[in-house]
């Protein structure tokens, strides 16, 4: 349990899809004499699409050439998604300059992952640094220098430790509401789960305080002070989570703890348990196993979802949520069963259009259906197997919503990044 959640919730400053475009960029970087004075960025339609409009943390700046420059000219590849967590004012200047003097380029890979990234480096003594990220944001699996392969593959790769087939064949609802119930909050809770309380409840603190983005956090909390929003469990989870997406989306320079590879998903994850525990009052021991209940189902389901999709990865941590306030609330595993099965069936389709401020107001819904979900399980309410995806077995709703989003969307996706990069105003990516 412990590896596999020390996998897939891990450090990240800024949107993840920016943040392995800096780290590829940064890793090609290394492999150059003097300076990156040009770079070259291929990446897939699911990285163009999350990353263009995603804050690059403590600049104005939005987008992939941003964050290459970055990465380029002051990221540190040894911190991998924090690669620009120490960027300089100087660093960040010279960045602007390499973009605004249209020396990055942006072109689609033609890539059968769905996460690809491979970054170029040119220096201006005729050194080439060439790195390529695969399969997941941190999956550092080429670099070159000069041509020569310096690292390839398993050796110093820095891969996931393990693999969604392997999370898909040990865990199961039933086994992690086992794991969760037989714990001892006190000495067994994982070190991952405390921090990502502790840092994810930062970035939602700091959303809180000021304006970020569309302010979709601040702006519930202020409905609720006026009354003209409730304020009742899912309120108080929604604004939670909302805030700290509102901070990380516009560029805040503040780590999350990511779930699955996404900082939005471990923001979700978390975040709405922690709301709905201050709401319910809740004591430390309740919200560690309900967050670490929420925690590991979004893992488990997004193993099965895949690491980007046409659909919204935000649902699967909010399915996670539901758990979690389902644990909150004193219920079981046919509780939890019923809260998953009406909540896959309430924000199935909810398609993905990139990483960007209104991600917030995406989670801000995922979390209202968790919290919904979770008081019609809490009294046995459930969609019947014979409606659209549902099934009898939580299981094999759980699959058909994971072959949805993996089979079902490929001509979405194109759609979709064909209408995000052909707005006026915007060159077309060239291939």
């Amino acid at each position: 349990m412990n590896e596999i959640l020390g996998s897939e919730m891990v450090y990240a400053t800024g949107c993840t899809e920016p943040g392995a475009i800096a780290y590829a960029a940064s890793a090609a970087k290394d492999q150059l004499e003097g300076p990156a004075e040009r770079l070259t960025v291929r990446a897939s339609g699911n990285v163009i699409k999350n990353a263009m409009a995603a804050g690059i943390p403590g600049t104005p700046y939005v987008g992939i050439e941003y964050a290459a420059a970055v990465g380029a000219v002051g990221g540190q590849t040894a911190l991998k998604l924090k690669a620009i967590s120490a960027v300089s004012a100087e660093q960040y200047r010279r960045a602007e300059e390499l973009v605004s003097g249209g020396r990055v380029a942006v072109l689609t890979a033609h890539a059968d992952e769905k996460l690809y990234i491979e970054a170029e480096a040119y220096d201006g003594l005729g050194n080439m640094g060439r790195a390529v990220i695969a399969g997941s944001h941190t999956n550092l699996t080429r670099v070159e220098r000069n041509g020569a392969v310096v690292l390839l593959g398993g050796a110093g790769a820095a891969g996931p430790a393990v693999t969604p087939e392997a999370i898909s064949r040990e865990w199961s609802v039933c086994e992690i509401l086992r794991f969760v119930d037989e714990m001892d909050p006190e000495t067994q809770t994982p070190a991952i789960i405390r921090q990502a309380i502790s840092v994810n409840t930062a970035i939602s603190d700091l959303g809180l305080r000021q304006r970020y983005g569309m302010g979709v956090g601040p702006s519930i909390a202020r409905g609720v002070e006026r009354g003209s929003v409730g304020n009742d469990l899912a309120s108080r989870a929604s604004l939670r989570a909302a805030a700290g997406v509102d901070a990380r989306m516009a560029g805040a320079n503040a780590a999350v703890i990511t779930n699955s590879g996404s900082g939005n998903q471990g923001i979700t994850a978390t975040m709405g348990v922690v709301g709905a525990a201050e709401y319910l009052g809740a004591d430390r021991a309740a919200l560690v196993r309900a967050v670490t209940f929420s925690n590991m189902m979004a893992v488990y389901i997004h193993a099965k979802f895949g690491r980007l999709s046409a659909l919204c990865g935000a649902t699967c941590a909010g399915m996670g949520v539901a758990c979690g306030v389902v644990r909150l609330l004193g219920g079981g595993l046919e509780e939890v069963e019923c809260a998953l099965q009406t909540m896959i069936g309430d924000v199935t389709g909810m398609i993905c259009d990139g990483g960007k401020p209104n991600c917030a107001v995406k989670v801000a819904t995922c979390i209202n259906s968790a919290c919904r979900a979770a008081l019609l399980g809490m009294e046995h309410i459930r969609p019947g197997s014979r409606e659209g995806i549902i099934e009898q077995q939580v299981e094999r709703t759980i699959q058909n919503f994971c072959t949805l989003g993996n089979e079902g969307t490929a001509e979405v996706d194109r759609v979709i990044l064909r209408m995000m990069t052909g707005k006026p105003g915007l060159a077309p990516l060239p291939v």
